[in-house]
């Protein structure tokens, strides 16, 4: 039997890998057929951990039907109300609840996940093969587009509806011959700011329960955290939340796309973060105000010697004894306690507190000082209370 060459998550070699040879394993899980002497009943894989990634994967060919997804909880009640709850958890945690949310499910078999989608979010698309599972889609009120990633047409047809918000992948990418692949397309596909939700079989519990029975050549990679956080990272994906689920067999994963070149882009937006602050500081309203910022943490003291506070402030308070009475590092700037403000009450309050800006504000607001003006830091945007 011929070998893979490469490891389909991290392309190396597979040649001193470990193996094990599978023998007279189905050919298929939906493999089925009226006629019993045209059942094979001979076929056999390898089982491949890659040296160097330890991704576990067969050799065999994708079966011939990968491309289009076969699924059964539709008739599972259990896991329709699981995946509400879960579509309305991820709505209220990453849109702030909004339901103008722009949704692609690759893979959506007959519908079931994208309905239940449609009902959490204002628009969703989904991708499929075959016409009974297109019309399924199409009859749930689901706009179903005739495409696999492994087609030559799949990003032309979907970059012509613009980018998603939220792509999911139910139990999908496990199929596919190089899953890399996929979502390196997907990347193309999502907004800057938007989410993935993957899920795949969880192979560590296989694994450990020494479930052989769980290996069949419709699933080409098996996967773990470990090993789908990999990938995610392969692909230019950051996982923000990993999650073992339903009965520990689904691993979930909530992701977004890797900042490309971050030291550039964190530069690039502080430097037009210091122009927004010359800019309002050097009005006229502002250059003989008394100007006292609040917070001497290292995100503070930071701006300040990076910015016009350092020229502007003429102190600094900071409830942290060990530190008032010195000078902060950076500007030089004498560090009081926030008691100075009763008798030294500025014209303009710059809090810049990071986590405990709010805390600091209502400490500010019993003072009952008579302050014209309250702004809060808050990383790089000043608010104005």
């Amino acid at each position: 039997m011929k070998k893979i060459l490469k490891c389909s998550l991290c392309g190396e070699p597979l040649k001193d890998s470990q193996m094990v040879l599978l023998k007279n394993i189905p050919e298929s899980a939906q493999g089925f057929l009226k006629e019993q002497d045209k059942i094979s009943k001979n076929y056999s894989s390898y089982l491949v951990q890659c040296n160097y990634c330890k991704h576990v994967q067969l050799n065999s060919k994708p079966v011939e039907y990968y491309k289009k997804v076969i699924r059964s909880v539709g008739v599972s009640a259990e896991m329709v109300n699981y995946r509400k709850k879960q579509f309305e958890d991820i709505r209220k945690k990453y849109f702030g609840n909004s339901k103008k949310i722009k949704v692609l499910e690759v893979g959506s078999a007959t519908g079931e996940y994208s309905e239940i989608l449609l009902n959490t979010f204002d628009q969703v698309v989904a991708t499929e093969k075959g016409a009974q599972n297109i019309k399924s889609n199409l009859e749930k009120g689901i706009d179903c587009i005739n495409t696999h990633p492994d087609d030559f047409d799949f990003i032309e047809k979907l970059n012509k509806l613009g980018k998603f918000d939220l792509i999911c992948c139910f139990s999908y990418l496990e199929h596919l011959p190089n899953p890399k692949n996929t979502l390196n397309l997907l990347n193309n596909l999502l907004n800057n700011n938007g989410f993935y939700l993957i899920e795949l079989p969880n192979s560590e519990m296989i694994f450990r329960r020494g479930l052989l029975n769980e290996i069949i050549p419709d699933h080409l990679s098996y996967f773990t955290v470990n090993t789908a956080t990999s990938l995610m990272m392969n692909s230019g994906i950051e996982v923000i939340n990993a999650s073992c689920n339903w009965d520990n067999y689904i691993i979930s994963l909530i992701c977004r796309k890797t900042i490309e070149n971050p030291i550039q882009k964190i530069n690039h937006d502080y430097q037009l973060f210091k122009k927004r602050l010359d800019l309002l500081f050097n009005k006229e309203i502002y250059l003989h105000q008394n100007i006292v910022i609040w917070g001497a943490g290292h995100q503070s003291l930071f701006t300040i010697s990076t910015t016009i506070f350092g020229k502007i402030a003429s102190y600094i308070v900071d409830s942290s004894t060990t530190k008032q009475g010195l000078y902060a590092p950076g500007s030089g700037l004498k560090i009081y306690s926030p008691d100075r403000l009763k008798t030294h009450t500025p014209d303009v309050l710059i809090i810049a507190c990071a986590g405990y800006n709010k805390e600091v504000l209502n400490t500010v607001k019993n003072m009952k000082l008579t302050i014209n003006c309250i702004y809060l830091l808050d990383g790089i945007d000043l608010i104005k209370v």
